[in-house]
């Protein structure tokens, strides 16, 4: 959806089964720079591929200084993306509004 959006901001990931954190920052639908407990965005891929439960929160808006993901770490992004799918997990996450950085149900 975000992609779809083409949006800009940040989309925060909470591990529910032990912790961990994530943010991804999105700039026209791209992703832009991603922060995390885990560490730089490589590691911060390859630890989101071992998560099975999250709480999602997008933040419209949320902006970043400067673009940080090279086209590899975006190659891996899409390629978890596609884990995913192929997992069933990204049909069965919750798809919540987003309402000036509040997540409504």
């Amino acid at each position: 959806m975000i992609r779809h959006a083409r949006a800009f901001g940040r989309l925060t990931l909470r591990n529910s089964d032990r912790v961990g954190i994530a943010h991804l920052y999105f700039h026209s639908g791209k992703l832009a720079h991603i922060v995390s407990s885990s560490g730089g965005a490589e590691a911060t891929l390859q630890d989101l591929r071992r998560w099975t439960h999250a709480a999602l929160r997008f933040e419209r808006g949320a902006n970043v200084a400067s673009v940080t993901i090279t086209e590899r770490e975006e190659q891996e992004f899409d390629e978890l993306l596609l884990h995913l799918q192929r997992l069933g997990l990204a049909e069965t996450l919750p798809m919540p509004r987003v309402v000036d950085g509040n997540v409504v149900r």
